[in-house]
Parts: C-alpha cells; structure tokens; sequence
C-alpha cells in the first residue's frame, strides 16, 4: 500500500536530531564548496593552457614572418 509508503518519509526525517540535520546540510554545503573550488581550478587550468596554445601560435606566426624577412633579404643579396 503506498500511502504507508509516503508517511514514513516524513516520519523519518523527524526521527533525525538537529545535529544531524545540521550535519547533513554542514556536510552538503561543504561538499558543494569543495566541488566549486575543483571546478574553478579545473578552469583556471583549462584557461591557463589556452592562453599558453595562444602564445605559442601568436610566437610562431612570428618567427614564420621573421624567417621570410631573413630568406627574403637572403635572395635578395
């Protein structure tokens, strides 16, 4: 019968103290801070590695350009 089912999760619920509610929600809301700082530094990392991709295109496009000024100025000698 389901309607038993349904009043004993309220039942339940008052079974557990304060404490452990507070603990539960101590424990939930630590466990959420601890997942938003993994998910920052998870970021920061990603972020980190584009910007160093970035770099090393914007430093070869760079030394492509200088290499056709040397070879350029190579011929033209």
């Amino acid at each position: 019968d389901f309607s038993s089912l349904l009043f004993a999760i309220p039942e339940q619920e008052e079974q557990l103290s304060e404490s452990e509610k507070q603990d539960r929600k101590g424990l939930t809301r630590a466990d959420v801070a601890m997942d938003a700082i993994r998910q920052h530094v998870s970021a920061k990392s990603v972020a980190s590695e584009l910007a160093k991709e970035d770099a090393n295109k914007i430093n070869t496009g760079e030394n492509l350009e200088e290499m056709k000024r040397q070879a350029i100025a190579k011929h033209a000698t």
